[in-house]
């Protein structure tokens, strides 16, 4: 298992992180794009989201590693 292997998931993963940690910041980052036409969703969905999307990538880390193994 190289570097490579840990880091590029552990980057994905903080993407998640973010989510979960800071949904607010995540609002106002998206909020910038809609320019504020869009109903975005409560932090609590965001909260979801992100612990969704970390478990995604865990779930693709641990499959694909027996899989190769």
């Amino acid at each position: 298992m190289s570097a490579a292997d840990i880091a590029e998931p552990a980057l994905f993963a903080s993407f998640g992180l973010w989510w979960v940690i800071l949904p607010q910041s995540v609002i106002r980052f998206y909020d910038r794009f809609h320019g504020g036409r869009v109903r975005l969703p409560s932090p609590f969905a965001i909260r979801c989201i992100g612990i969704g999307w970390i478990i995604l990538i865990g779930s693709v880390m641990f499959f694909t590693r027996k899989l190769h193994t």
